[in-house]
């Protein structure tokens, strides 16, 4: 058995940043429905 190449590695920083960032941007979301949700919808 010989020993292939090495596999890129996959992961990392740049999975966090993505949640990170997605997770932001629904809770701005969010507050933004809840905080105008009277002009919005009318009640």
């Amino acid at each position: 058995n010989t020993t292939g190449t090495q596999l890129p590695g996959t992961g990392g920083m740049g999975t966090t940043l993505f949640t990170a960032g997605g997770l932001l941007i629904l809770c701005a979301a969010g507050a933004f429905l809840y905080f105008n949700r009277k002009r919005l919808f009318g009640r």
